[in-house]
Order: structure tokens, then sequence, then C-alpha cells
């Protein structure tokens, strides 16, 4: 019964490859089991006695009449003599640990018949040179963890890398990755801090390297994943092949060291983000192809200097290039139908900009803060513009609203301490009174008659069409800001009193100062700039201006009469 038993269980070890053998072949005794029709190399050694550090092992392609087809775990871990290794075309894998630890070995050939090399089969090996053969689908965990290689190519057969795979190989200094991988596990290529050259697929998300300088997306890949290379500060330039047809959000987002991209023409869509805090792009190149620039696409691309926006662009979204401080000049093209939120904004080397008539609204915020840009024209298909929309442009001096425009914004100009002359047209129907405001140079502004405008100061220009000051008289009876109006040149009064031109305090121009007597009861002759008629008005009652009380002035524009009125011949003038 005994020896029944024994026999039976003989049976079953060698039906799951269980009983090893030895076999001297080459000057080495080789250690190996037989798994069916196949042998593999077994044991821990597999291998006596310890080679020579000078010698090439060449592993046997048949042991006990069986091909060889695997080295197995553990094989030859820790041989710390072994060197260089040649292994059989009969061989498909190599399994865990199955060269463990063996610091000295430098070279290893694996021959193409291999599809998959197991964990930790190389883990902190000497060696300096691997080649991957295109026979290889899959590369284990911690495979190469810790060797010394210096570059490493993965060929377009391998679909997944493992975790860890090449950890801690701080001599790679390139690494090619085809765009058939589509699973780079955890920490793959950490601590390979050397590498600066990296062909990597666009799919995933987080650059596997931490140093890269030069970036080639794959050949093959059709899409780059939204934040693939997510703050990659150290990249400085990135090749983007004719196969990408999609980029995604946030693809090249605070990659600070990148100077210039060329976007192929294969791509329809610069999406949100994209290149937002890439403040060291210099240059970049959109194809004609490109239809949208999606928001924040360039944000904040403060060494950007010129972009060429193609015909095909229709859209331009809010922030896209907002922050752009070094762009000097902008061509907007004619397919364009608004300038939205922000685009330009804070873009203060801005000068020039060129608007299509194919735009018809202007956004808020659009060209905010561009202090540099000295001159604006604003095509006739323009109905509307946002508030802000020019907000601290300070290097504007003129500017020239066409009659298409229906409505102006809050703030609008406002800050525009350069702005000398402008233009409204009869069809704005809508002022606020913040639209100026600390415009302190604006000598020249012409208004139409509005029915439900605001009254106020507004920072020393003249808000629209009503304006009402209350102004205390006192000895000698000087009525100060009583007139908020930059087009008015020279008043006269019959009588007793005198009004000066524009006047100076503090080195900046404020409203003209009236001075009245106590018998002031006289009737105004207002004296219009050059180029309007001379209008007088007398009205049903004199101008009356009691001394030491409260005087209320009004000053109204009536298409090109000007009325300086008494707040009680108001309703006679409208």
């Amino acid at each position: 019964m005994a020896k029944k038993l024994m026999m039976m269980v003989a049976a079953v070890a060698v039906a799951f490859g269980a009983w090893a053998d030895t076999e001297t072949v080459g000057g080495y005794t080789w250690t190996y089991r037989i798994n069916g029709d196949t042998a593999e190399i077994y044991g821990s050694p597999c291998i006596s006695p310890e080679p020579d550090r000078n010698d090439v092992v060449t592993i046997p392609s048949m042991l006990g009449g069986k091909p060889v087809t695997s080295i197995g775990e553990n094989a030859f871990r820790y041989c710390n003599n072994l060197t260089w290794v040649k292994v059989p075309d009969s061989v498909t894998s190599f399994g865990a640990c199955a060269f463990y630890d063996c610091y000295y070995l430098f070279g290893v050939t694996i021959p193409n018949s291999v599809t998959n090399i197991g964990a930790s089969a190389f883990y902190r090996c000497g060696l300096v040179d691997v080649t991957i053969p295109d026979s290889m689908t899959s590369i284990g965990d911690w495979a190469f963890n810790g060797c010394r290689l210096a570059s490493v190519t993965i060929p377009n057969s391998v679909m997944s890398i493992g975790e860890h795979a090449f950890y801690n190989c701080s001599g790679l200094t390139s690494v090619t990755i085809p765009s058939s991988v589509t699973n780079i596990g955890d920490s793959a290529f950490s601590g390979c801090s050397n590498v600066r050259k990296a062909t990597v697929p666009g799919w995933r998300c987080g650059m596997p390297f931490d140093n890269v300088t030069t970036l080639v997306i794959s050949a093959g890949t059709t899409s780059i994943k939204s934040s693939a290379f997510y703050n990659c500060r150290s990249l400085t330039s990135v090749t983007i092949p004719d196969s990408v047809t999609r980029i995604g959000d946030q693809a090249f987002y605070g990659c600070s060291g990148l100077t210039s991209v060329t976007i192929p023409d294969s791509v329809t869509s610069i999406p949100a983000y994209a290149f937002l805090g890439c403040s060291g792009l210099t240059s970049v190149t959109i194809p004609n192809s490109v239809t949208n620039i999606g928001e924040d696409a360039f944000y904040n691309c403060r060494s950007l200097t010129s972009v060429t926006i193609p015909d095909s662009v229709t859209r331009i979204g809010g922030y896209a290039f907002k922050g752009c401080s070094g762009l000097t000049s902008v061509t907007i093209p004619d397919g364009v139908k608004g300038i939205e939120s922000s685009a330009f904004s804070g873009c203060s080397g801005l000068t020039s900009v060129t608007i299509p008539n194919s735009v018809t609204n202007i956004g808020e915020n659009a060209f905010c803060d561009c202090s540099g840009l000295t001159s604006i024209t604003i095509p006739n298909s323009v109905t509307g513009i946002g508030g802000d929309a020019f907000f601290n442009c300070s290097g504007l001096t003129s500017v020239t609203i066409p009659n298409s425009v229906t409505s102006i914004g809050e703030r609008v100009f406002s800050g525009c301490g350069g702005l000398t002359s402008v233009t409204i047209p009869d069809s704005v129907t809508s002022l606020p009174s913040s639209a100026f405001e600390g415009c302190e140079r604006l000598w020249t502004a012409w208004y139409r008659t509005l029915a439900n405008s605001s009254s106020g100061s507004s920072g020393g220009v003249a808000p629209p069409v009503v304006t009402t000051i209350v102004q205390q008289v006192a000895a000698p009876y000087a009525l100060t800001d009583a007139v908020a109006d930059r087009a008015i040149a020279s008043v006269t009064v019959d009588g007793d009193c005198e009004i000066d031109e524009f006047v100076l305090k503090d080195g900046k121009v404020y409203d003209s100062v009236l001075y009245v007597s106590n018998t002031a009861d006289r009737a105004v002759t207002l004296t219009l700039p050059s180029g309007y008629s001379y209008k007088t008005y007398k009205g049903t009652k004199p101008l009356q201006i009691p001394a030491k009380s409260q005087c209320m002035l009004s000053i109204t524009r009536v298409a090109d009469r000007t009325f300086l009125v008494s707040r009680e011949e108001l309703e006679d003038v409208q």
C-alpha cells in the first residue's frame, strides 16, 4: 500500500512539474524540471559551479530532451559572479526574481521569442543596456528596478508596464514608450531623475518622469489625455505627432519651462486650460484646422510675444490670452463672432489689435489692463461693449464708437488716463455714469440726450446729459466744479462775474471755477467749443445764485446745443 502511494505522489509531482533533475551542459550542471513537453530552468541556484566573472554563460536550449521555454522563479537569484548571459530562442518567459540581485550582471540577450518578463526578474542587476524584443507584451512589477540602464526602448508589442518596473534606474537619460502601451503602473519610472528625453503616449495622466526636458508624443497616439503633462515644469519642448486629433483639458497646464509648441493640423480644438501657466512659452503655432480656442487656453503665458490666430478659428474663449503680457499685437480672424470675457485682459504689452467686422460683441474685461494699447478700431458690426472692456487701458488716447453700438457697460473706459477724445454715437441708448471714471485728460466728448440718464459727478468727466451739482456758496462766492463737462471752452456772464477756463490743481485738471458777485442776477451766455454753433439761453427766469446759500446747477446737452441753467429752469429745456 505504501509503495503504491509513493508511486502516486511521484506521478502527481511529475504531472505538475515538481520533479527536478540535473544535466551537465557547457561545463555547468543545470537544475531543471519538466512541464509536459517543455523544460524549465529551476532551482536556486540553478547552476553549478558558480560562473567566473569573465565567463559568458549560455543557457542550454534543451534539457532532459525537452526544449527550455522558461527561466523559473529565483533561478539565478544572488548569482553575484554572473556577468553575461545568452538566452536561447526557445525561451518565452522569465519568472519572478529570475536574476534577482545579480549585481554584476552587465549584459543579457533577450530573444524575440520572449513574451513576458516577470516581477523583479532583473531587480537590482548591473544591467547597463537591454534590448526588449518585439515579442514582449508585458513587463512585470519591479522588473528592472535599480538597474544601471542608460536608455531603454520599449517596442510596439508591449501593452503593459508594471509598478516600479524601472524604479530608481537613476542612470536612465532617455526612454521611448510606444502608443501600444495602455497601462503604466504606479511609480514605474519614479527615481529616474536623469531622464531628459522621453517619448511617451498621450493617453496617461501625469508624466512618469520627474525632470524630462524634451518630450515626444509617441507616433500613433490619437489623443492626449486631460492633465497628461500637468505641472511638468522641467519640460522645454514637446513634439506632437500628426496622428493626434484631440488634446485634453489642462494637458500642458503649468509647464512653465516649455518654450515652444507646434500643434499639428490634425487637431481641431485647443481646449480649456491647455497651456495655462506656461510662462516660458515664447511661440505657438496654431494650424488652420483649429476652430476653437478654449477658456484660459493660454492664460498667463507671459513670455508669448506673438501668436497667429488662423482664419479657421470661430471662437476665442474667455480668459484665453489673459495675462499674456508679452504679446504686442493680435489679429483676430474674420470668423470670430465675439470677444469673450477677459479674452485679452492683462496683455499689457499689446499695442495694437485688429477686430474684424464679424465681431458683434466685446465682452466684459475683454481688454482690461491692456496699458500698452494706444488705439482701437471698433468695427460697425459691434452692437455691445461689456463692462470694464477697456478698463485701465491707460495708453488709449482716442476712441470712436460706431453707430452700431447700442449699449456700453459699467466702467467700460474707466481708468483710461490717456484718453483725450471719445465719440459716442446717437445709437447708444445706455451709458452708465462710471463709463469714464478716472479719465482725467478727457477734454472732448460728444453725447446725445438720453431720456432716463443718471446724475452725479463721474471723476471729473461729464456724466451723460444731466449733471446736478450741489455746492455751498460762500465769500468770495466761489462755485467750484460746478461745470463737470470738458466740452465747455468758456462761459461769459452778464454783469460782475467771470469764469476761468480749466484750472490745474496738484497737477491735475479740474473743472472751471465760476466767480460771481453778490448781485449776480443775470442771464448766462455759454460759448461752445470750436466747430459748434453758438447758442444763448435766456430762460423765463434769470439765473439766481444767492450768496451764502445752497446752489443747484445742471448742465444739459441736446444734440449740438448746450445750456447752463438753474434747477428751476430744467423743465423748460427738456
